[in-house]
Order: structure tokens, then C-alpha cells, then sequence
């Protein structure tokens, strides 16, 4: 059975030889944004310290939030991760852009950018993937709010650590 799970691992690298390619990558340069809304400040200072509670926490580790909009509401997801190449993979929404809190990264990914944030004139270079080249499954947290009339709503909060 093993070496079956092997063999199916294995052929899907070997049809798709570019996987590993450095033409899957390129360089984005993304602004610095700033957060102007004390609410989301507070969120964001919440999930960090929530996060040194898990056994497997490091300052490593970098933060998606992904904001959608549909019918007239706002989501938001936020996302821990442990490689920044793993959540700058191009995927279905492009990086918009990029805030620094608690020594952690955030990268921000939408279409329109919500009222909570402003652009500042500083901009960094990211390199970009186009394809994953490994998927790695973990059990970092993640959170989802609904934000409406200048408020945040959690909807959902998957896989909180506590303190394993």
C-alpha cells in the first residue's frame, strides 16, 4: 500500500517536471498598509497572542487575510501559515498588499481594499509563486469575520489551539 501511495506522489513530478521551476515565481512589489480601524488593531493583536499559546508557534510564522466581498458584506479571513511562499502563491486573489504587527507578517489579498486600511508610500519587493511546490497540511488556526456597519462579527474560528 505504501508503495502505491509513493508511486502516486511520485508520477504527478514526473508529467509535471516544472514544478520545481523558478519560472513559477515572480517579483511583485507590494505597499505598505496601514491599519486606521482600533477594532481590527485589536483583532489582529488577539489572534497573535492567541497564537503563542500553540506548542508549535515561532515568529515564523505569517498571516493571510483575504477579503471578499458578497452581497454588500464584508469577510474576512485570516489565516496563520509557517512559509511566506505558501501564502504568496497566486491562487484565486491577487496580493494587494502588506502590514507588519507583533514581528509578523500580514499579507492583505483583495480586490478593493475595505476602509480599514490606508496606503502608505512604502513598498517591498515579494517574490510571487504560481504554483505550490509542496502542500503542507497543519492545524494553524483560522479566523472569519463578517464586517458590517464598521463592526466585526466572528463567525467562525477553526482549529484554535488553546494551549497544545
Amino acid at each position: 500500500m505504501k508503495a502505491f501511495l509513493i508511486y502516486l506522489l511520485i508520477i504527478p513530478l514526473i508529467f509535471n517536471g516544472d514544478l520545481f521551476s523558478q519560472n513559477n515565481r515572480y517579483n511583485k512589489e507590494l505597499p505598505l498598509l496601514i491599519t486606521k480601524n482600533q477594532e481590527f488593531d485589536s483583532i489582529i493583536t488577539d489572534i497573535v497572542c492567541c497564537l503563542k499559546k500553540c506548542s508549535y508557534y515561532s515568529k515564523a510564522i505569517v498571516f493571510s487575510i483575504t477579503i471578499v466581498e458578497k452581497n454588500d458584506s464584508i469577510f474576512i479571513d485570516i489565516a496563520a501559515n509557517h512559509d511566506p511562499k505558501v501564502v504568496l502563491t497566486d491562487r484565486y486573489w491577487k496580493p494587494y498588499g502588506y502590514f507588519l504587527c507583533s514581528e509578523h507578517l500580514f499579507f492583505v489579498f483583495c480586490d478593493n481594499l475595505p476602509n480599514i486600511f490606508e496606503i502608505a508610500k512604502t513598498k517591498k519587493m515579494f517574490v510571487i509563486n504560481d504554483a505550490i511546490d509542496i502542500l503542507l497540511i497543519a492545524d494553524y488556526p483560522e479566523w472569519l469575520y463578517l464586517y458590517t456597519s464598521n463592526k466585526f462579527v466572528l463567525k467562525k474560528l477553526v482549529n484554535e489551539c488553546g494551549n497544545k
